[in-house]
């Protein structure tokens, strides 16, 4: 049996108003189009998530927000402050206590946090610019295993510059 975590590393974010902190940045022009077209690439490929893990900061719920709404998606969500700028091991340790019964866990967050899982899941170096999404398969039965060794294969690694027009 086998599990999908889908990793998306947030679209890219304002940085224009300087009295906001780092947590509080929202996504620029550039950002909200490109979460909106991964959600659509995303419902395309049919990729729909069970469950939407998501770190606090404003630019990951707004990149979720516009994904979802995109691609018609309506995964069950949790907004974790654990995720901002969680590391990988973090992340791994959110999942196996969060998610449950679900197939497919969508896993919205920062660098270097989200090449740094692919990386200890033992998927090698991979480059995430903004609003870039991996698909990865476990072969687990059950999330709680997400911890432990557990065999992982990158199906996908798609950046949403690259995707074709939807």
């Amino acid at each position: 049996m086998s599990k999908q975590l889908l990793i998306l590393r947030h679209a890219k974010s304002d940085h224009g108003d300087r009295t906001l902190s780092d947590h509080d940045r929202p996504l620029n022009a550039r950002g909200r189009e490109a979460a909106g077209t991964m959600g659509q690439f995303m419902k395309k490929q049919g990729l729909e998530p069970d469950l939407a893990l998501c770190s606090s900061a404003v630019r990951t719920t707004e990149t979720l927000s516009l994904l979802a709404q995109a691609g018609g998606m309506h995964p069950k969500t949790e907004f974790q402050d654990l995720l901002y700028l969680a590391s990988a091991t973090a992340m791994l340790e959110l999942i196996s206590t969060r998610a449950q019964r679900e197939e497919q866990v969508l896993l919205v967050g920062h660098n270097p946090g989200s090449e740094d899982l692919l990386h200890v899941l033992g998927l090698g170096m991979h480059e995430m610019p903004t609003c870039t999404l991996a698909q990865v398969e476990l072969e687990i039965d059950d999330w709680v295993l997400a911890t432990g060794s557990v065999q992982a294969r990158l199906l996908n690694l798609w950046l949403v510059k690259s995707l074709p027009e939807i």
